[in-house]
């Protein structure tokens, strides 16, 4: 998973201050079940929450996603939280202020 670097020039005068999960929920106000929680980062699944920290400086946008439990034939599937990271990257803060427009062209 690519993780952003820390860049020394960039800010000379801050501070690194990790975050942990249980950090982002507490900070973020996050209510989920911690057995039922899928934590993903720039699109890469977390595998060690427990083991998992990020730099709170680098953290640009967090989306919760519900999924919703299912009755299936064969087995019954709980739902799940999804949480997902967004890292301060050049491309993640392109994407979310990008404005699209949706149209049709009239001739």
């Amino acid at each position: 998973m690519p993780v952003p670097c820390f860049n020394h020039n960039q800010q000379k005068n801050s501070k690194i201050k990790l975050l942990s999960a249980d950090d982002i929920r507490t900070k973020y106000s996050i209510n989920s079940p911690k057995n039922k929680t899928i934590w993903m980062v720039d699109n890469d699944f977390v595998k060690r929450v427990a083991n998992f920290r990020i730099d709170s400086a680098y953290l640009y946008k967090i989306r919760l996603e519900e999924l919703p439990a299912t009755d299936g034939s064969a087995k019954d599937v709980p739902g799940y939280t999804i949480i997902r990271l967004y890292t301060r990257t050049a491309e993640n803060i392109n994407r979310f202020t990008t404005l699209r427009i949706r149209g049709s062209n009239t001739e």
